[in-house]
């Protein structure tokens, strides 16, 4: 009997299913029912078109060390690590997640990168003994995440996974389907879990979860709800905040760098960075006063100079308003913060700076 794919098995579940031109699930129900289920119970969301890697050899763990911001050599095994890949500049290429297990690695990048990270990873390792499988297709990569994640989490896998540590990962085994699972941040600020397993589990994980939604009013929620989340919660996100337009500094991921570590590539940079104090930009969430086209992503203060950028853009349900991230100049004046527009031609829509996360659980 051949296995069905994930989103065949969507399909069968859901009839209201939205899917784009690449088969990316938009959303799974309406809008507003896949959002509240994030902020006032927990939602599921299918992560498998990020970029995966099966990663082996036995220098691949003191290679992505070494071109890496963080400290992979302390790593042990069954653990998951965030570390970020910077050109020489120091800018962005992508943020990228590490599983390790004893034989082999797992890294998982952003969706639509594959190829950049790959090409990346392979301009370094020359004389190195590494082996890097391009691995989308092989996973089904879930994230639960909201209010009450934790108890449906509980629900889903027992009360002996219910105090995960975090950053640890535990095997699950049932008769229906085996897989990794693991406690991380979803969004700052916002912990939740992550499940990764083997694709001919897929039609079992998924039909075991929609199962139990309901109990708790949970949601499989699709990319759509999730950008708005996103934005909401301050998570930078590639092409829009992770480019090589900005450093760790500039969006707010500097935690994922270790000073202590030694060399990495763009090291020279983020070090004179910090010494000197020569960060320029603070990373920030917006509330605009109207809509406008987004053509000009320029932050400007009264006068028109520019004061920063906006990154990415969407409605707030919650805020009832549309909101944006982005970054602006650390030189500015209270008063020149609270004097912030962008431009719709030769209209000025007023900016106002709101802390982030911008909507609390």
């Amino acid at each position: 009997m051949e296995m069905k794919s994930r989103i065949d098995v969507y399909k069968e579940l859901f009839h209201d299913l939205n899917l784009n031109h690449n088969k990316r699930v938009l959303g799974f129900s309406d809008f507003l029912t896949e959002y509240k289920s994030f902020y006032d119970y927990a939602s599921v969301y299918d992560s498998s078109h990020s970029s995966i890697f099966y990663v082996s050899g036995k220098d691949a763990v003191d290679f992505l060390h070494r071109i890496s911001t963080n400290d992979l050599l302390n790593q042990p095994d069954y653990s998951s690590r965030v570390t970020l890949f910077l050109n020489e500049k120091g800018r962005i290429i992508d943020k990228v997640k590490i599983l390790k297990f004893p034989d082999h690695l797992i890294l998982i990048g952003s969706p639509d990168n594959d190829e950049k990270i790959y090409r990346w990873i392979e301009r370094y390792a020359v004389m190195d003994d590494i082996k890097v499988k391009q691995a989308r297709d092989e996973y089904i990569y879930l994230k639960i995440a909201g209010k009450k994640s934790e108890v449906f989490f509980t629900l889903l896998f027992g009360d002996q996974l219910k105090n995960l540590e975090e950053g640890k990962i535990y095997k699950y085994i049932s008769n229906l389907f085996q897989c990794w699972i693991y406690r991380d941040e979803i969004f700052p600020e916002c912990p939740g879990y992550e499940i990764i397993c083997d694709g001919i589990y897929s039609e079992n994980i998924i039909k075991y979860i929609y199962e139990n939604l309901e109990t708790f009013n949970c949601k499989f929620i699709g990319s759509e709800t999730y950008e708005v989340i996103r934005i909401e919660q301050g998570e930078p996100s590639f092409p829009n905040e992770l480019n090589d337009s900005f450093n760790p500094y500039e969006v707010n991921l500097i935690k994922y760098v270790s000073f202590t570590k030694g060399c990495y590539i763009g090291q020279e940079v983020v070090a004179r960075l910090d010494t000197y104090e020569k960060v320029k930009f603070n990373f920030s969430g917006f509330k605009l006063e109207k809509d406008y086209s987004f053509e000009d992503k320029m932050i400007y203060k009264k006068d028109l100079s520019v004061a920063g950028e906006l990154t990415s853009k969407t409605y707030s349900p919650a805020l009832k308003s549309y909101v944006a991230l982005g970054i602006y100049s650390k030189k500015l004046t209270d008063e020149e913060l609270n004097q912030l527009f962008v431009k719709a031609g030769d209209e000025l829509i007023k900016l106002q700076k709101i802390t982030l996360p911008m909507v609390r659980l």
